[in-house]
């Protein structure tokens, strides 16, 4: 078969958040998802599903994948198949990343499919013949398409499990996702969420968590992460992409700080203290005209 470009290719623009199980029927009750087309001022809901989704991961057994940051997705939505193909966040974004799509006549997934993907370069003969199934998510997914001033965002509440053999996990979340318009309507929309609900900002995607789980379970602590600035970012983008990489550290040692690990504690202290040492570095840079170029030009 020749190769084929995927239907789609995007930027995915979005901000995850979990929240306790216990919290998910409030979550759903808030005043914002009742809000409908017909709402004269703030934000609106035009749309409304509901969804039970169930998606196998691939990989070889020794994850190049997984490594060179590349994550294949084979999904079951109940009205067909979509094969879908992600880069992994990078160490200092974790809001954006790269994303193609396409449909497939059953669950076997298509590599033809995968020509101009960050997959593409990966394909080898051995890697080919190595890709199998890795782990599954299952959960019921519950959409709103908002309009809040002219920008798009569609929330999705995520209830279910990422299994893995006989182990499993449990997955309670909330994304939102641009479509179209302002990303700051992202952090405005989860703010009022979170008034209701308690929320937690989340940086590991459910492909990240599958691997967690194939691993053992979530890491005890993480360290922080290299981070790269290239040499014409602007004073601007090298101050938001050095203080997203502490952020993350921050984040990705909540959970293990929670639950009394002393390491953990210490990793998300590191990722304070980074933070306010790099900003007191790059606050004079970034105080020069927008379009002056970072200390590393």
């Amino acid at each position: 078969m020749s190769a084929e470009a995927p239907e789609s290719e995007a930027k995915e623009i979005e901000l995850k958040l979990v929240f306790d199980p216990e919290q998910a029927a409030a979550l759903c009750a808030h005043p914002l998802f009742e809000a409908g087309s017909d709402t004269a001022v703030g934000p609106r809901v035009l749309e409304r599903k509901e969804r039970a989704l169930i998606s196998i991961y691939y990989d070889t057994p020794d994850d190049v994948l997984r490594k060179a940051g590349v994550f294949l997705r084979v999904r079951n939505t109940g009205a067909g198949f979509v094969q879908t193909i992600k880069t992994a966040r990078a160490e200092s974004e974790f809001l954006e990343r790269r994303e193609w799509e396409c449909k497939l006549p059953s669950d076997a997934f298509d590599l033809s499919r995968a020509e101009g993907t960050a997959l593409a370069p990966l394909l080898s003969d051995a890697v080919r013949a190595a890709l199998g199934p890795r782990f599954e998510t299952r959960f019921a997914r519950q959409t709103y398409l908002i309009d809040d001033d002219g920008t798009l965002v569609e929330v999705a509440v995520d209830q279910g499990d990422i299994v893995a053999g006989d182990k499993s996990t449990r997955v309670c979340e909330l994304e939102l996702e641009l479509k179209s318009g302002k990303s700051a309507a992202l952090f405005s929309l989860a703010k009022r969420l979170a008034e209701t609900v308690p929320l937690t900002l989340s940086v590991k995607t459910k492909a990240e968590r599958g691997f967690d789980l194939l691993d053992g379970g979530e890491p005890e602590f993480e360290k922080a992460l290299p981070v790269e600035i290239a040499p014409d970012e602007t004073c601007a983008d090298a101050f938001r992409i050095a203080a997203r990489n502490c952020l993350r550290q921050v984040l990705v040692n909540l959970p293990g700080t929670r639950a009394g690990r002393a390491e953990s504690l210490h990793q998300m202290r590191v990722g304070s203290g980074a933070c306010g040492r790099r900003s007191r570095s790059l606050v004079t840079w970034s105080t020069v005209p927008t379009g002056r170029k970072s200390p590393r030009s």
